[in-house]
């Protein structure tokens, strides 16, 4: 038989058949059913329940009516100054503690060093952020007061892609720059989204813009040990010279400079004359007749020639740069030597 017993005028009931008691109802559904009187504010009230004394005390409210229907809250009071930390927990460990002195939230401590600090064991990551969309990152975002007004932002990224790692990111993203820097997961870096070719240097264009992969400056050198020299007579029409040539690749149309060093010989001759030689260049198998640089040694003498920086436009692709010596004057047997040869590289 279901009775109930009405204690206080009515405030209390005790459902003899189910054994649940009401508090505020006569028709408790559970073992304890606490009628709310639509105390919410736990700051400046004591809320619908509590359990403590007037100093120290636990508060529980629920909204009923009005806008914020159905909000709860649940807070700790106690002395100024005092231990005034609430704490969630399972399996007798303290998982969650809010600290009302520090206005802090810690996981795995009492005593937060900022709004919310986490601790954790060996191997356990002390937050994990999953974004359940297989097509999106996860991110954690940055603002402070400016943002506001501005909207402007900062949003650390990450993305795990379905074909493989070169295609994970970890991005850092601005809604004025987009994703400015870029991490792949084999460790390429992006630069606003691109990772540049292999070979590129990263280029700074100053506080006001935007980094940008350029192809590098290059130096090429070669320097002959030992470096003979070879004698030019009249029935030789000329000789290229092997240990001092260059082949080079292009990425992007570029200017070449080219320096060399050349010394002409006539020693062994006093008697001779002058022996004239020219040093000419030769660029992908085509000799630059028009470009001729000369050597003039004194009968029984030596003489030097250094080409310095001299510019050739050259587009994308490979190259080739060759020197060759050519006898000009006849009956003198003249000595030529390489000393060295420097390409650099100057990308448009």
């Amino acid at each position: 038989m279901k009775y109930i017993i009405c204690l206080l005028f009515g405030m209390m009931a005790l459902d003899g058949f189910s054994q649940n008691v009401g508090v505020g109802t006569v028709t408790p559904v559970t073992k304890l059913d606490v009628a709310s009187g639509n105390n919410w504010d736990l700051v400046n009230g004591e809320g619908d329940m509590r359990v403590g004394n007037a100093t120290y005390r636990l508060k529980f409210g629920l909204a009923l009516g009005g806008s914020g229907a159905g909000a709860a809250g649940i807070m700790q009071f106690g002395a100024p100054g005092g231990y005034n930390v609430l704490s969630l927990g399972a399996q007798g460990v303290n998982l969650l503690q809010l600290n009302g002195n520090l206005g802090r939230l810690g996981m795995g401590t009492d005593n937060p060093s900022g709004k919310l600090e986490i601790y954790s064991g060996p191997g356990v990551p002390q937050q994990v952020l999953t974004q359940t969309s297989t097509g999106d990152f996860s991110r954690i975002r940055f603002r402070n007061g400016n943002s506001l007004v501005n909207t402007r932002f900062w949003d650390a990224a990450a993305f795990i892609a379905p074909t493989g790692a070169v295609d994970d990111r970890l991005n850092f993203f601005s809604p004025v720059g987009g994703n400015i820097l870029g991490l792949s997961g084999t460790g390429a870096v992006y630069f606003n989204g691109n990772a540049g070719n292999a070979g590129q240097v990263l280029k700074s264009n100053g506080a006001a813009g935007a980094a940008v992969w350029t192809e590098p400056e290059t130096m090429y050198t070669a320097v002959p040990n030992p470096s003979p020299y070879v004698m030019m007579l009249d029935n030789i029409p000329g000789y290229v010279y092997a240990n001092v040539s260059h082949t080079i690749n292009l990425n992007v149309p570029s200017t070449v400079l080219i320096s060399a060093s050349f010394n002409a010989d006539v020693t062994l001759c006093a008697f001779c004359g002058a022996g004239v030689n020219q040093i000419t260049l030769i660029i992908d198998g085509t000799e630059l007749t028009n470009k001729p640089f000369f050597l003039t040694a004194p009968s029984g003498g030596l003489t030097n020639v250094t080409i310095s920086n001299y510019p050739i436009s050259m587009a994308a692709g490979q190259h080739t740069i060759q020197f060759k010596a050519n006898h000009i004057t006849p009956s003198t047997n003249t000595g030529v030597q390489a000393i060295y040869s420097t390409v650099i590289v100057k990308p448009n």
